[in-house]
């Protein structure tokens, strides 16, 4: 998953609002894992349906969002990401930063 939709996510999981705005992120997850029930233009999310987000992302992506934020990987380098998630790309690091360059 993208950050954007993890963000997304964390963002619902951690608020007590059940009623969410049905845009590009919330229509994906409703239609990719069958999260939520639409009313109208706003998707209703249960806490059953947190609990299942939090288990999609653990499984697809190895975060536990309970544990850690979206927001904690932009501080990791790509090796730190790794001990939390299963892409280390998540920490939006080049992959040659901090890395001494000209070596022959």
């Amino acid at each position: 998953m993208n950050k954007q939709l993890l963000s997304v996510i964390e963002r619902a999981i951690r608020s007590d609002n059940q009623l969410f705005p049905l845009n590009q992120s919330w229509e994906y997850l409703h239609r990719q894992y069958n999260i939520g029930q639409t009313q109208g233009n706003k998707l209703k999310v249960t806490q059953q349906d947190k609990d299942d987000l939090i288990a999609v992302v653990k499984h697809e992506d190895g975060i536990d969002l309970e544990q850690i934020s979206v927001a904690d990987f932009a501080a990791m380098n790509r090796e730190a990401a790794l001990a939390f998630a299963l892409d280390e790309k998540i920490a939006g690091q080049s992959v040659k930063k901090d890395r001494l360059g000209g070596c022959k």
